[in-house]
């Protein structure tokens, strides 16, 4: 089976970052426009359950984060799993990307 035929199996890093952000109940998705993390962005999109917010910078990204701090919207616990998870989800594309690019 080759690397792709895994990926179209699991359904690709994409769904599965969308599903580790519903395990740990990420309710706001905060991003730059990316070709590269478009299934990403529409899965965010189109789940309920989260609010996609688009960026210009990713500075703004920070800001957000601490308004939905200071908002009572997530605690001090989920506001540092957040960073962790956007850490992980930028290292992950990362990943995948010089995986696609035989890098």
């Amino acid at each position: 089976m080759t690397s792709s035929d895994q990926q179209s199996k699991s359904g690709g890093w994409p769904d599965r970052i969308h599903r580790l952000f519903r395990q740990h109940h990420v309710r706001q998705v905060a991003y730059v426009p990316d070709a590269g993390h478009a299934r990403l962005i529409e899965l965010a999109h189109a789940d309920r359950a989260m609010r996609a917010i688009p960026l210009t910078t990713e500075e703004e990204g920070v800001a957000l984060l601490a308004g939905a701090w200071l908002g009572g919207t997530i605690s001090t616990e989920d506001a540092l799993k957040s960073i962790w998870l956007a850490f992980t989800a930028l290292f992950l594309a990362v990943k995948a990307n010089r995986m696609i690019n035989g890098k």
